[in-house]
């Protein structure tokens, strides 16, 4: 989201109907995993690899997928 910060764009993604069930992959070298900000559902250090970041989406969607709308 342009002119947002990644703290500023969860609140906003949170703020909107049905927001608060995406969930957030966070990519940051100073981030500590046990301190993960509100509605984040995982964290990947940078520099990530990509096979783990699919690998994590993957899961994230397949999780997703037994909820209710």
């Amino acid at each position: 989201m342009p002119g947002l910060d990644g703290r500023a764009a969860n609140l906003a993604m949170r703020a909107r109907p049905r927001g608060e069930t995406v969930p957030v992959v966070l990519t940051s070298a100073a981030v500590d995993p046990a301190r993960l900000p509100a509605g984040v559902a995982a964290v990947l250090p940078k520099p990530f690899d990509l096979e783990r970041l699919l690998g994590l989406v993957a899961r994230l969607l397949l999780e997703g997928a037994g909820r209710p709308d």
